[in-house]
């Protein structure tokens, strides 16, 4: 099936696909009947809903005017579409953004008045945290730390700002990317000195890793990130095997 009309009008007819194929589907493939269902409702609010639906179909759309299109079909596994079908509701990378600001004091730095490494490492590592506690609600905890580069000293008496976001979500792991910016003291103006990605591992009341929600991805910056995070894990499990 093709499209090349407005978004509109593509939701609505890939829409009436998931209806009549999903009536069509036997009974024993239930699950997979509910995971289209859910998907299904995600239609009208993100483009993983469209994603998700056209894995389960099969079948690909063409973007509008011959646009080149990613492929979304890893972003989409069984996995994701299994905790759709379990009433995970999706969570956008907005939901759990987390900005925090600190004041560097003569506690923070070393001999030289530049702020200690792992006193930037901490500020990192709870930023990170509070990003992935808001997506999944519970307690996350952290597995890797990885790309952590500084580009620039931070001094005392400086203003650091960090953001940290959902990059990728995965079974029961989040990846969160976390950027620490300097303000200058007299300008205002901000200049990135560090950044760094770390992965945080859900963790269920019995201690176990626990399934988080899906990631909405709203815009192109979500699923290229997003594409990118699912490409650097199945890296990393290849090099496991």
């Amino acid at each position: 099936m093709r499209c090349h009309s407005s978004p509109t009008a593509c939701t609505l007819a890939w829409g009436r696909a998931l209806r009549i194929h999903m009536v069509t589907l036997p009974k024993k493939r239930m699950s997979q009947r509910v995971a289209l269902f859910n998907a299904g409702r995600l239609l009208n609010h993100t483009d993983i809903g469209t994603s998700a639906m056209k894995s389960c179909l099969g079948t690909r759309m063409v973007p509008k005017n011959g646009e080149r299109s990613m492929n979304l079909s890893r972003l989409t596994s069984a996995s994701t579409r299994m905790r759709y079908a379990r009433g995970m509701e999706a969570k956008s990378p907005s939901a759990s953004f987390t900005e925090m600001t600190e004041l560097v004091l003569p506690q923070h730095t070393n001999a030289i008045g530049t702020a200690f490494g792992g006193t930037i490492m901490s500020w990192i590592d709870i930023g990170a945290s509070i990003a992935a506690k808001r997506h999944c609600g519970r307690v996350a905890v952290t597995a890797r730390v990885e790309a952590l580069e500084f580009r620039a000293p931070i001094r005392v008496g400086d203003v650091v700002r960090l953001t940290a976001r959902l990059n990728a979500a995965f079974r029961s792991s989040m990846e969160i990317g976390v950027r620490v910016e300097r303000e200058d003291r007299y300008t205002g103006e901000r200049a990135v000195c560090a950044d760094a990605r770390a992965t945080f591992v859900n963790l269920g009341d019995d201690g176990k890793p626990a399934p988080v929600p899906p990631l909405l991805l709203e815009s192109d910056e979500d699923r290229r990130l997003s594409h990118e995070a699912h490409e650097r894990r199945e890296q990393r499990q290849k090099q496991r095997r």
